[in-house]
């Protein structure tokens, strides 16, 4: 992905037609529904095998524990709960989430997971 200057989707939407947020959400749709199509990378990290940089994950430095490459779903569960820690949370929530994060974080396949658009 790159950064493509000009205004906003979001800055221009309110001055769409109808139709033109049709045939934009349509589009949207189509390349959403290729992403889904790509086959797991076997790993949860950005592509390009770098860092998470989401601002769940997201710390100054590299730090595999909490931003690293994830080989399962107990990695990524464990992260979420040591960046808690890493910004000086309280511990009880980060054992919190040790414990329950694993029960709605589990059997995915790591891969693109776009979001559903609905016209």
């Amino acid at each position: 992905m790159e950064n493509v200057k000009g205004d906003t989707l979001a800055s221009r939407w309110p001055s769409l037609t109808r139709a033109q947020k049709t045939a934009i959400v349509a589009k949207l749709r189509f390349i959403f529904e290729e992403l889904q199509l790509i086959p797991s990378p076997g790993y949860f990290r950005t592509l390009g095998k770098r860092h998470l940089f989401d601002g769940m994950f997201w710390i100054s430095e590299e730090a595999p524990s909490i931003n690293g490459k994830f080989e399962n779903e107990d990695a990524l569960n464990e992260a979420m709960a040591q960046k808690y820690i890493y910004d000086s949370r309280p511990t009880f929530k980060a054992d919190f989430h040790r414990q329950f994060l694993p029960h709605g974080f589990k059997g995915h396949p790591a891969r693109i997971y776009p979001w559903r658009l609905s016209a």
